[in-house]
Order: structure tokens, then sequence, then C-alpha cells
């Protein structure tokens, strides 16, 4: 410690100069993305119910009105018209945007993935074209930001414990690290989800 300065630490000796490592370029970026585009593509119209598959088109879903809207679209109740079954459905548009385009992928990735987490809203299938996508989810009977306000003097804490049980256990299941965790987010049935 000569002069007043502060001794530095020896640098790690790297294989290879930083400088000579390229990132990926944004048109290799865009091709990777239009292949999965076009991997989840080939499941649309493919809907899985109670373990049976069936082929469909976005004309066997019957709108029986909406549950909600945000920045990634619009969720409406409807009804599948092959079996009954009701369900939630999240339209978001597909736009030539990338990120947007990304962000969609993303979303179909995750539900798509999930099948058989009990801590996850089930998916059933979607359809996809060229200008919007339509993700077929199980119902839920609320979302914690409406339960929460319905709810006067707050949550016990063995109902927060189970909340947060669940919770942890869905993100482990996907592996990812989810910034969008809010109120509108977490639904329930007799299970958070």
């Amino acid at each position: 410690m000569a002069n007043g300065q502060i001794p530095r630490r020896p640098l790690p000796e790297l294989p290879t100069p930083i400088s000579s490592v390229s990132s990926p370029s944004p048109s290799s970026n865009d091709e990777a993305l239009d292949r999965r585009v076009a991997e989840i593509k080939s499941q649309s119209g493919r809907i899985v119910i109670m373990n049976v598959v069936y082929q469909a088109s976005k004309d066997n879903l019957k709108r029986i009105g909406e549950l909600g809207s945000g920045t990634c679209g619009v969720v409406y109740k409807a009804r599948f018209d092959l079996t009954g079954t009701i369900m939630a459905v999240k339209q978001m548009a597909m736009t030539s945007v990338a990120e947007e385009r990304r962000r969609v992928v993303m979303d179909l990735d995750v539900v798509l993935r999930s099948h058989d987490c009990p801590h996850i809203v089930r998916c059933y299938g979607c359809f996809i074209s060229d200008y919007e996508v339509h993700i077929c989810m199980e119902l839920m009977a609320t979302c914690l930001d409406k339960l929460s306000k319905r709810v006067q003097d707050g949550f016990p804490e063995d109902i927060l414990g189970k909340m947060a049980v669940s919770i942890i256990k869905a993100l482990d299941y996907l592996k990812v690290h989810q910034k969008s965790i809010s109120k509108q987010n977490l639904c329930n049935t007799k299970r958070i989800k």
C-alpha cells in the first residue's frame, strides 16, 4: 500500500479475450424466434381436455364474457363447444415487432410446458394465426387481487403460508425468475395457482 493506494487483486486469466467474444446477431435471434413460433404453430388447434385430444378451430370457442384485460391482451370466458368445457382464453396480438413476438412466445412457452404442475393453471392448448394468439386455460374461481378486496381483515397466517409454498413450487417448477408476480397473476380454485 505504497503512496496511499489500495492494492488491486490480480485479474484472472481468461482463455479468450473478451473483445473476441461476439454476441448473437439480431438476425440470428429473430431466426430463432421465428423457428420457435413455427414450432408452436404446429400445435395450434390441438386442445387436450381430460387426456382426450381434440383437433379444433377458434370457431369452436363460444365467447361468454370478458374476464379482464391488461398490457398483454384480453382474457375472456368461453365455452369449448366440442365438450362444453368452460375455460379462460387469453387473446394476444401477434405483431411483427420482435420484442412483442418474443413476449408472446415466452408466455406460450410457459403455459404449454407447465401441463403437469398442480400449482400452475392448466393449459388446454392454443390457436395461433399470423395476427393473434388464443391460449385456452383452466378457468379459475378468482384471482388474488379480487379475493383480497373481499377479505376485510387480511388473510390468516396459515393461508398466507400455503399461498407462499404454492408460488415457490410453481416458480421452482418453471426454473425461471418471474418478474410479473402480482395479485392479478395469482389465481385460485381450491389451490393457489
